[in-house]
């Protein structure tokens, strides 16, 4: 993990996913397009890119600013297996969805 910090301790950059518009750097127009998919309801839409340009930012930012339930499935544990385990994938479907209305829930009562 990278992590940059100015003198005083705030942080100025790190290689970790983000999760709010406003830590977005230079997405304006991916972000308004993310946006506008998502409000037409279009079935899918695909992020496509270069590894580590910002993909997985860009849907989380986006997803929670929008304030919509989702669940996103971090599939990289798999690299390399020709398949996924159909028990394997099974349990990580309702894992997320044991989150995904926890979190409903939590909003719910707040």
């Amino acid at each position: 993990m990278v992590v940059l910090v100015n003198s005083s301790g705030a942080m100025l950059f790190s290689d970790r996913p983000k999760s709010s518009l406003s830590d977005l750097y230079n997405m304006e127009a991916e972000v308004n397009m993310l946006i506008r998919s998502l409000s037409l309801g279009r079935a899918m839409t695909l992020i496509l890119g270069l590894r580590r340009l910002g993909k997985t930012s860009l849907l989380r930012a986006v997803l929670n600013h929008v304030e919509k339930p989702y669940m996103l499935f971090d599939l990289r544990v798999y690299d390399g297996l020709r398949y996924i385990p159909g028990i394997r994938l099974g349990e990580l479907i309702a894992d997320n969805l044991s989150i995904l209305v926890s979190n409903i829930r939590l909003k719910e009562t707040s």
